[in-house]
């Protein structure tokens, strides 16, 4: 529902109704409790089909909105929960005038911001702008993304604009957030704000590696005790490899490069997932150092490189002491994918509590991939697709909904 939601909103502002600008009917005068408006309006949208139908579905809770006090503020929190705020649009300002109206403090969740530039353009100071989002009023979000604009390539080393970040810093309520996610590389003066951010579970971001780092860096001092999913790099920089040593990470997903750094036993043996399948291609003894100290892995996702097929070493035989492993995702030398599949495939049941397996080679466009996806059935047989190209986000995100799922159970 979040990806239409400016949408419904510039129609809000458009037809400007008497009820879209009124304050809310104080909790006295409602007949009904929030908890049974709620259920109505969450049946209504089951009834319309959630996510198959949301354009549909942010049309009537916006009719519902303005046409009814009682059912006001219940319909717009279904309504703006997640929003999605494309920078320099004018759904960017109809969504800023409607969160500083009123459902900035009791509504946004979660919000994402696109379009976010390398420079700063006309309309910088104005509602168009990320100077628009009114975070000091935001005291239920709980999470951000930050999507740059596209950039030519070597931009995205150039200097950026980081009022967004001067206004985190200097708006966003402490300790509310609990997931960050920004792709593009930041610098170390960026995320000072996130050292107040102590309820954080999940983090992405992409620290500057050239940038030297200061003595009293407010990031490297930084403690997250919920902290249990990373997705960063480079995780040699103190900055990262610091906050990851301090907490429960069991979520790691490094990008560009992994290494056995002197911290690595620290945090190692309370992993859970490991997907290094970004970084560069890991030699057997890396992967069998990388088995002996995570012994809680469920999901491991590797690149090899070339010695594993020269020596003839099965990846298998290095996993058999992982005695929680249920999913693989190798990505072999492209050049020897058929005859490492077909050596290797033999051995799959030497890891025993193994359940789904992955073996893919890139198609040399940015995150597609080409190869077999293996399954075992219930009665412990193997199955396989046959060979095309493979959606290894969407799988990899499959499996790790599964296995928080199942963790939450027990």
């Amino acid at each position: 529902m979040d990806q239409d939601s400016a949408t419904a909103t510039q129609i809000a502002v458009d037809d400007a109704s008497p009820f879209f600008s009124s304050v809310l009917t104080p909790a006295s005068q409602r007949i009904l409790v929030p908890e049974l408006i709620g259920g109505f309006l969450d049946a209504l949208m089951h009834q319309m089909g959630f996510n198959e139908n949301v354009k549909l579905i942010d049309r009537e809770l916006l009719k519902i909105a303005q046409c009814s006090r009682l059912f006001q503020e219940e319909a717009e929190r279904r309504l703006y929960t997640s929003i999605n705020f494309t920078v320099g649009t004018t759904r960017a300002r109809d969504l800023a005038t409607v969160m500083r109206a009123r459902t900035a403090k009791y509504i946004v969740r979660y919000l994402k911001i696109f379009n976010y530039g390398a420079a700063r353009g006309r309309g910088d100071t104005s509602i168009f702008s990320v100077a628009g989002i009114p975070f000091s009023l935001m005291t239920g979000l709980d999470g951000i993304e930050v999507h740059f604009a596209h950039a030519r390539k070597g931009d995205d080393i150039a200097p950026y604009d980081d009022r967004l970040f001067q206004i985190l810093d200097r708006d966003l309520q402490d300790n509310i957030l609990k997931g960050f996610r920004c792709a593009h590389p930041l610098s170390r003066s960026c995320v000072p704000f996130l050292s107040r951010q102590r309820t954080l579970e999940v983090l992405q971001i992409n620290l500057i590696s050239i940038e030297p780092v200061p003595t009293e860096d407010v990031v490297n001092r930084a403690t997250f005790p919920k902290l249990t999913t990373i997705i960063g790099s480079i995780i040699d920089s103190p900055s990262l490899s610091s906050i990851i040593e301090r907490s429960a990470i069991q979520y790691f997903t490094p990008l560009h490069t992994f290494g056995l750094s002197p911290g690595w036993s620290s945090y190692s043996h309370q992993l859970i997932t490991l997907d290094v399948a970004h970084c560069q291609a890991l030699d057997p003894s890396t992967v069998e150092e990388v088995a002996r100290c995570s012994p809680r892995l469920q999901l491991f996702m590797v690149k090899l490189d070339h010695q594993w097929e020269e020596k003839k070493i099965n990846i298998f035989d290095r996993l058999t002491q992982l005695a929680h492993l249920e999913v693989v995702g190798i990505l072999p030398e492209p050049s020897t994918f058929n005859d490492y599949f077909i050596s290797t495939v033999g051995h799959i049941r030497a890891c025993k509590g193994l359940r789904s397996l992955v073996i893919v080679v890139s198609t040399g466009e940015t995150n597609q991939f080409c190869g077999i996806e293996m399954q075992r059935t219930v009665r412990k047989a193997w199955t396989q697709t046959t060979p095309g190209v493979i959606d290894i986000i969407g799988w990899k995100a499959k499996h790790v909904e599964r296995i928080e799922l199942s963790r939450k159970k027990t």
